[in-house]
């Protein structure tokens, strides 16, 4: 019995098509009371994966991704100013924060790299000058100052230390 390409190919598309069309996948728009389109959320089986926020101007304010089986935020998380530059990036996982979260100045100038874990600041955190020199550099700990900070001027040049334990300035002039 001879079989033709043609027909096994549609076999093979016909069965792609099915697999492909197993996921449920939908989006659902919400506009403010002017009509505006203010967020667009993504689903696969009823379940959210993605959403995006969005300024009055169109331009989009927030995206971020969530895990199919938690619905918890897992992925790549994006904030934006209302320009469409980027205002803060870094990832999630089981709805939290995790790893490095980069801040940016609207002219997408770094102002600040943090670590974060389970949710907070929690490491080596540098702020930087709109200059891009160098601002502070110290550590967090679940959200709070800790130890050492030292502090520099707009030309990167150190002009004092701050010591902090939990938050609280222990020494030094301040912030």
């Amino acid at each position: 019995m001879k079989v033709s390409i043609k027909i096994i190919l549609q076999i093979v598309f016909i069965g792609l098509l099915f697999t492909s069309c197993k996921d449920e996948k939908t989006s659902k728009d919400t506009h403010n009371a002017k009509g505006v389109l203010t967020s667009r959320d993504f689903f696969v089986n009823g379940k959210l994966i993605h959403s995006i926020s969005f300024y009055p101007n169109g331009a989009k304010a927030v995206e971020k991704l969530f895990d199919e089986t938690t619905g918890l935020m897992s992925g790549p998380y994006v904030e934006f100013y209302d320009d469409g530059s980027i205002k803060k990036k870094g990832k999630a996982a089981e709805g939290q924060f995790e790893d490095t979260m980069f801040v940016y100045y609207r002219q997408n100038r770094l102002q600040e790299i943090g670590i974060y874990k389970n949710g907070k600041k929690n490491g080596r955190l540098l702020f930087y000058h709109f200059n891009g020199n160098i601002g502070a550099a110290g550590m967090y700990v679940n959200d709070s100052m800790d130890g050492k900070w030292t502090i520099y001027d707009d030309n990167g040049f150190e002009i004092g230390t701050n010591e902090y334990v939990k938050g609280n300035l222990i020494s030094g002039a301040g912030e």
